[in-house]
């Protein structure tokens, strides 16, 4: 609301008396004033005070009316003040004059306390107003801003999804062929081990009993076999679910990460000795859980599946600024050139994978990890390790949802709702 009170005028006149009169009719308006005496003055006491409009005389000694303006308006601090001159009668000249510098008004002296109250509220209130409307241009245009920004994300976010969902039903298309034919051999197992072992009933105790050993194992195997391939399939599916429906969650990482490693030794049993590594002090940011825990165990069980019984598996977790690194590192035998190019594909088996006595996956485990990874707005990285075997690092954003400033409130005020 405006209020005469809180606004600020400087009388500029070289007579004291003038200033006098005007201070008196202004502050009887309940105006605040301030003046000066000259041009110079005037020029200094306006960085100072800041006034909301300046009575400023044209006929001064020393610099007139006419420079001071020229200044004032000069200068981007205070171009924008409104300057009403102080002209005699018989100075029409004088007040057009200062019209052209970039006066708004002019008042005839000697005064008459109506008109010149009348003419200072009329400017004041068109700055008041003015400065209303700018302040809502502003928060208009932060608003805009925000909505563009958030627009922008979320049409990112979508084409991210749209590409995800492409990837995922190639890779869907793909896998339907690859269980045919990777379930083909242990369910061939099962059912002549299931006939060999009627056989073994014609065999002589011992050697039935040796024969019945062998086909068990070989049975257990592809049970083993097939068990393993559901679960990545389950893993897989699962993770395309967590694509479309997770979101952020604040969590104390530290404990989490430990939290993951501890169930996959549980639940995995390795023979490999894994160790984790994490900072010492808590950190507390917002992740998608599902996914960093899928990431994680993936990486294990590939790191797992490349090492050597009764090696050393390191997890170490780092973060900095926002940024989350985790790496798992192995004793294996690192990566063939061959298995570089396309090992975060669909379906990739490495080659060195058979050589260590593991069995033989369905190449989901990498091409898993780097769909947690993207879905995080995150990134993957690998390197061999001078002293042997892989590190794989993934990088990934723990923002703190800093706000930088909350727009409701003031969207309100303008009635936008947003």
């Amino acid at each position: 609301m405006y209020d005469a009170q809180k606004f600020t005028i400087l009388i500029v006149d070289d007579i004291p008396q003038n200033i006098q009169v005007a201070a008196t009719a202004l502050r009887s308006d309940g105006f605040n004033v301030s003046f000066a005496t000259s041009g110079e003055e005037a020029l200094e006491r306006v960085q100072s005070i800041k006034p909301d409009v300046i009575l400023l005389d044209v006929m001064m000694p020393g610099m007139d009316g006419y420079e001071v303006c020229e200044k004032l308006k000069a200068n981007p601090a205070t171009n924008n003040i409104p300057i009403i001159f102080l002209t005699a009668l018989n100075e029409i000249d004088a007040a057009v004059k200062g019209f052209e510098l970039g006066a708004v008004d002019f008042v005839n002296k000697p005064f008459n306390n109506a008109e010149l109250l009348a003419r200072v509220n009329t400017h004041c209130k068109v700055g008041y107003l003015q400065r209303i409307v700018n302040e809502k241009n502003q928060i208009l245009e932060d608003i805009n801003a925000s909505l563009e920004m958030h627009v922008a994300n979320r049409t990112q976010e979508l084409e991210a999804s749209l590409h995800q969902e492409k990837r995922f039903n190639q890779m869907t298309m793909g896998l339907i062929g690859l269980i045919s034919h990777e379930f083909r051999t242990p369910m061939t197992i099962i059912q002549n081990g299931v006939e060999l072992m009627h056989y073994a009933d014609t065999l002589p105790a011992e050697e039935a009993n040796s024969q019945r050993d062998k086909i068990g194992t070989q049975i257990t195997d592809s049970i083993t076999i097939m068990t393993n391939h559901l679960e990545s399939i389950s893993d897989m599916l699962r993770t395309h679910t967590t694509l479309i429906h997770e979101q952020p969650v604040e969590m104390m990482i530290n404990a989490y990460i430990h939290d993951t490693v501890t169930q996959f030794n549980k639940r995995f049993m390795p023979k490999q000795n894994v160790e984790l590594s994490l900072p010492q002090s808590e950190i507390v940011g917002f992740i998608m859980p599902d996914n960093l825990s899928m990431a994680i165990t993936q990486l294990l069980k590939n790191a797992i599946k490349y090492s050597p019984d009764f090696s050393t598996v390191t997890v170490r977790m780092m973060a900095e600024q926002n940024l989350m690194r985790i790496s798992v590192e192995d004793e294996g035998k690192g990566i063939t050139p061959e298995d570089e190019r396309s090992m975060y594909e669909w379906f990739h088996r490495g080659m060195n994978e058979t050589q260590m006595g593991s069995t033989r996956g369905l190449g989901l485990g990498l091409a898993l990890v780097r769909m947690c990874v993207d879905t995080m707005q995150g990134s993957i990285q690998h390197e061999q390790r001078p002293t042997g075997g892989t590190r794989f690092t993934i990088s990934v954003p723990i923002p703190q949802l800093e706000v930088s400033g909350d727009y409701t409130q003031l969207a309100a005020q303008l009635g936008v709702q947003i």
